[in-house]
């Protein structure tokens, strides 16, 4: 989604719960029955059965979309970056340290509304006046080269990261871009939803020309031309699902081969404008869209261009500028894609801006105040478990070889794992922050985060770099590094119970490592080694059988259906194969923790649960969500995820634990039959 609070950079990822055990709170109690629907039969709807009382009460907030576990975790660490932001705000803390003035600074130009109002779009009027300067095709290049620092991904975007092929090596890479809603879909589906949301999208283009001073009927045809131009970039566009084939997008060109594939496009012009050393190879994801950028450089008039620029700018600063800008971008935004009534309030918008821009000198504060070293401690077991329990689960799998199984077994064993916090912060010397100049902060982060960007360049890839910052409620898995890594923020109720049972943290925190673990081997994560390299390490033989287990699980998400849409399920088969195999180990580790202990999965009860009850219970606790309408569909639209009770119902029910913990009757809705069951990991 275009929408910008700053988000380019930093996504408050939903994951949550109501109390956190950090920072003294009382722990909640993990399995509460008046959450529950204990008239729902768990055999025949678990998600309902685990959380319809929670559900039947829960009221969506004015200022969300959705509202859920991850969600309420999210707001609880929300509330402690605000009273580290607001300290800094109001000068409390080290006043000569030269980030924290930085930070309070940053905030306090946020939150000085008179002065950004009072300032309308002027503090992109500069780079306004550039664009209107555009005369020729030449011009277009340099100018989408001067407005890519500032954050404008159009109509591609340019990033630095490992390549795929040699991860030694960082590489410059080009993806497609360029689009002002979420999915080449809005642009090219039919119906009454899309048709409402079109023309609700070329209303905020019009809207944004109207500040410029446009009349109606000029500001009409320019929104017009627009939106036109954009949806012939969603045609050339690849789909969500096709994004999805790192063979596919993974193209490395020299600079001559590029050139000689799009002649109209001058790319030592671009990178000279940019300011950056001019590539001699770079990796691009699809060629066809770049061929498609090249054409309409020339068949397009250079006012369409020239407003397509303005336009996307506007679009990418809309939440750092005026009020009267921040709601035309909120209207479409936030109303109609996502049927969310009200803005968030204004502190809680420019904290997500500000973590945007100081999101690690935020986080060492975080970590310092919030992050006890007995839970990384604790953590680091429950790892470890899951990696030896799919250890084991690899050396028995009966459709894999035992050349494939030695390459997997590698592979796992080589997987790195960060908990808690980078080893070293960044530093932000060379950002300059003022206290009055909101959007000019902003800009300037983007500047500074696209040079730190640029000069990785050349260089050896840092292996300590972290991709979220600790006090981000979520975790991921790096498939060209393979490492798995949880930020500090994720280590609360309901994923991580430090005084909690066995059953459920590995039911909560325990699905989730092996949720990321499950990654490194799902449909793109098999494709790459130990190393992180691309390469097809399975035989021919076993990467058939594995293709043909996963059609059953995509068969299985296509056919649920929620607001009138099917979920699809190649869209989101990674995903739902980590879930899977995330539960699936989880479960299996928890066995043996009891084991050793002396225990069992039967007993002891606690409130009337056996430990295996409560596993899967703490599972479906970490998905129960409320989404608005508006927003289910755009997800089911982009999101790599499925709903949150597709997320239980769609893998509890591939699990034989489960059908023995909770009697599943054979002629309920979600009965699967063993063969239906695909047994992967």
């Amino acid at each position: 989604m275009r929408r910008k609070d700053f988000a380019l950079w930093f996504v408050l990822a939903g994951l949550a719960l109501m109390a956190s055990c950090q920072g003294g709170k009382h722990e909640e109690k993990a399995i509460m029955k008046e959450d529950m629907d204990l008239t729902v039969d768990p055999g025949t709807d678990f998600y309902r059965y685990s959380n319809g009382g929670w559900i039947s009460r829960t009221k969506i907030p004015d200022d969300k979309t959705r509202y859920g576990a991850f969600d309420i975790l999210a707001e609880e660490t929300e509330r402690k970056v605000k009273d580290i932001v607001y300290d800094a705000w109001n000068r409390k803390g080290d006043t000569t340290d030269a980030e924290w003035i930085k930070l309070g600074n940053f905030f306090a130009a946020g939150m000085d509304t008179a002065t950004i109002d009072a300032m309308g779009y002027e503090p992109i009027k500069p780079d306004l006046d550039n664009i209107a300067m555009v005369a020729k095709p030449e011009d277009v290049v340099r100018q989408l080269a001067r407005l890519c620092p500032l954050g404008c991904r159009i109509p591609f975007y340019i990033t630095v990261q490992e390549d795929s092929r040699d991860v030694t090596q960082m590489s410059l890479s080009i993806y497609q871009a360029g689009l002002g809603m979420p999915d080449r879909d809005y642009y090219l589906d039919s119906g009454a939803d899309y048709e409402r949301i079109r023309a609700a999208y070329t209303s905020m283009l019009e809207g944004f020309m109207r500040v410029q001073g446009y009349e109606e009927a000029a500001a009409k045809e320019v929104a017009r031309d627009v939106f036109e131009f954009e949806k012939r970039l969603a045609k050339g566009s690849m789909t969500r699902v096709e994004r999805r084939d790192p063979i596919r997008t993974y193209n490395k060109l020299t600079l001559e081969e590029l050139q000689k594939l799009t002649p109209n496009f001058d790319w030592s012009l671009y990178f000279q404008n940019m300011g950056i050393e001019i590539p001699k190879t770079l990796i691009v994801d699809s060629p066809s869209f770049l061929e498609l950028v090249n054409r309409e450089l020339v068949a397009t008039p250079i006012n369409v261009w020239k407003d397509y620029m303005s336009l996307q700018l506007m679009t990418d600063y809309s939440g750092v500028l005026s009020s009267e800008i921040d709601q035309l971008s909120f209207d479409f935004y936030g109303k109609t894609l996502s049927g969310q009534p009200v803005q968030r309030a204004r502190w809680k918008r420019v904290l997500s801006v500000t973590q945007g821009a100081l999101g690690e000198a935020i986080g060492r504060e975080y970590v310092a105040k919030y992050f006890p070293p007995e839970s990384k401690k604790r953590m680091e077991g429950i790892v470890e478990n899951l990696r030896s329990t799919l250890r084991e689960t690899i050396l028995g799998l009966e459709w894999m070889s035992d050349s494939t199984k030695e390459r997997a077994v590698a592979k796992l064993d080589a997987m790195g794992l960060k908990i808690g916090y980078p080893s070293k912060w960044k530093d932000y010397s060379d950002l300059t922050v003022s206290r009055d100049r909101y959007a000019l902060n902003v800009r300037n982060a983007r500047i500074f985060e696209f040079n730190e960007e640029m000069s990785k360049l050349g260089k050896p890839v840092d292996k300590e770099e972290w991709f979220m910052y600790p006090q981000t409620v979520n975790a991921y898995y790096s498939p060209t590094r393979n490492e798995i890594v949880f930020p500090a923020a994720i280590l609360q109720p309901p994923f991580f119970y430090p005084n909690g049972d066995d059953a459920v943290n590995y039911g909560a925190i325990g699905v989730v490592i092996g949720h990321e673990i499950t990654h490194g081997f799902d449909d793109q994560g098999r494709m790459y080694n130990k190393d992180g390299n691309l390469e097809n390490w399975w035989t021919d033989g076993d990467a058939l059988r594995f293709k043909e287990l996963t059609q059953l699980v995509v068969e299985q998400y296509n056919g649920f259906v929620l607001e009138g849409e099917h979920v699809n399920g190649s869209l989101t088969l990674g995903e739902n194969l980590a879930d899977y195999g995330g539960l699936s180990i989880a479960y299996r580790a928890l066995e043996k923790a009891l084991k050793a202990k002396g225990e069992s999965v039967q007993s002891p009860l606690i409130d009337g649960f056996t430990p295996q009850q409560r596993f899967f219970l703490a599972y479906s606790k970490v998905w129960r969500n409320v989404v608005r309408p508006e927003e289910s569909k755009r997800r089911l639209k982009t999101d790599v995820h499925s709903p949150g009770e597709f997320r239980v119902n769609g893998a509890v029910y591939n699990i034989p634990a489960f059908y023995e913990a909770f009697k599943v009757p054979e002629d309920g809705p979600y009965y699967r039959t063993p063969a239906q069951r695909p047994t992967i990991w």
